[in-house]
């Protein structure tokens, strides 16, 4: 198939056959194109240029041959959720990799960006980034009035949780002092974001604890 189709086309045609079918046929050759890869010494690099996932652009984690990627680059000395990170660091800064990850969490590869976000937030752990580091490195510090509907928030608050060193809603709070927001300014942030079906747990959760609730 490979000699009629090349070697790219397959590799397309298989990953979008793995969301379509469960047909023996199609996961027998997906192992025999992971062999034949492996026997030509294909680099991570090559496939993942094979499998077009630097295509998209920022897009690559809805991009259905990502399975197949990581399933070459997988091995018993290799995370390979690691590897993923290791390969969009080395093009993306952790803001967008963050962008990424939120705008993918309904796709195809829900799962995987999952495990994505606990990698980050590991390798942000490991090298001892605060809470309000992160919040700054996510350029959330940025927003303004806009910060309570920013979609990366999430993933900050995840971080701070994870962390067990601070509450988030008492950053958010002495941050927005920080700031210059007064009271009817957040309050207008706060409706603003329950509208919002992404941070409305965020914004009613902060409103309760401002009314003592």
């Amino acid at each position: 198939m490979a000699a009629h189709y090349g070697d790219d086309e397959l590799a397309r045609m298989l990953a979008t056959a793995k969301r379509t079918s469960r047909d023996t046929v199609v996961y027998q050759l997906k192992e025999i194109q992971q062999k034949s890869w492996k026997e030509s010494g294909k680099s991570a690099d090559d496939v993942y240029a094979i499998l077009q996932l630097d295509a998209g652009g920022q897009n690559v984690l809805n991009n259905p041959g990502l399975p197949a990627w990581l399933s070459y680059v997988k091995s018993p000395s290799t995370d390979y959720i690691e590897a993923l990170l290791l390969k969009l660091r080395e093009q993306y800064d952790d803001v967008t990799v963050a962008k990424m990850i939120v705008s993918s969490q309904s796709g195809v590869n829900k799962r995987i960006s999952g495990q994505l976000e606990k990698e980050l937030s590991t390798a942000w752990r490991k090298n001892h980034i605060t809470e309000m580091e992160v919040f700054q490195l996510l350029k959330l510090n940025d927003a303004g009035t806009t910060l309570l509907k920013n979609p990366i928030l999430e993933i900050w608050f995840h971080y701070v949780w994870k962390m067990k060193r601070n509450d988030p809603y008492e950053l958010l709070v002495s941050w927005f002092k920080k700031a210059g927001i007064d009271d009817a300014g957040l309050g207008k942030m706060i409706a603003t974001a329950k509208q919002d079906d992404r941070n409305y747990w965020i914004a009613q959760t902060l409103e309760q604890r401002l009314s003592g609730k």
